[in-house]
């Protein structure tokens, strides 16, 4: 409930719209097609209540959403228990792929890391360095030859 107003939200085969009561009279509004708030008589939309709204688009849209708002084997209350279960499992893939993300971050990050440790030690020349001096060293001859 926000500004004392009571609203549900409803899928209407797939299409979702606000069901919403204000002074005790029942509207529906679209965001998605910025229409509304149209009124549902009785707390019902009609089919003429639903064409009238959604008229500027044409007769055969208006036909078309007004078959949606007066169906009733494809409208459900948008927290139903399907429709929960479908949230539910897009909030476990999406957790599961940020982790998966979070997980090839960190590897990238280390590996990095590594990289730069390895390069640092080898330029300072350091003990810790000395293993890896005679490859820097060779690598380098190496390429001195190829550009001879």
């Amino acid at each position: 409930m926000s500004q004392g107003i009571e609203a549900k939200v409803y899928g209407l085969g797939g299409h979702v719209v606000t069901r919403f009561e204000d002074g005790g009279e029942v509207y529906f509004a679209d965001p998605d097609y910025g229409v509304g708030p149209f009124p549902a008589p009785d707390g019902i939309a009609t089919e003429a209540s639903v064409k009238d709204a959604y008229e500027r688009f044409g007769p055969d849209m208006a036909q078309t959403i007004a078959g949606y708002y007066t169906s009733t084997e494809d409208n459900a209350w948008y927290v139903d228990g399907a429709l929960h279960e479908i949230a539910d499992e897009q909030r476990r893939v999406l957790s599961a792929y940020a982790s998966t993300l979070r997980f090839q971050s960190i590897v990238a990050i280390t590996l990095s890391a590594l990289g730069l440790i390895t390069l640092v030690l080898a330029a300072v020349q350091t003990p810790l360095s000395k293993p890896f001096l005679p490859l820097y060293r060779k690598s380098r001859q190496n390429r001195h030859c190829e550009q001879s």
